[in-house]
């Protein structure tokens, strides 16, 4: 089991969150209940923003997550 930080537990809710969003937005442009319009681009919009977001992501991810995975060459953290 890990356990991490205040700032890395605050980050992994903010992805998750932002997951949640796309997921959700993605199920809206499948409904046939959202007609073209107004209310679609706006649905439309806000999917490409969360998809940006978290593409982005990731080489943040992985410069955040490096000490808990060995670094880059794979070793342990503090040369244990």
């Amino acid at each position: 089991m890990f356990l991490f930080d205040q700032t890395i537990a605050e980050y992994l809710d903010k992805l998750h969150n932002q997951v949640l969003r796309l997921r959700m937005t993605n199920e809206q442009l499948k409904s046939a209940a959202l007609p073209i319009g107004d209310e679609r681009d706006r649905v439309t919009v806000e999917n490409s923003k969360q998809l940006i977001w978290l593409a982005d992501q990731l080489p943040f991810v992985n410069k955040l997550f490096e000490p808990y995975l060995g670094g880059p060459t794979g070793a342990p953290p503090n040369g244990t």
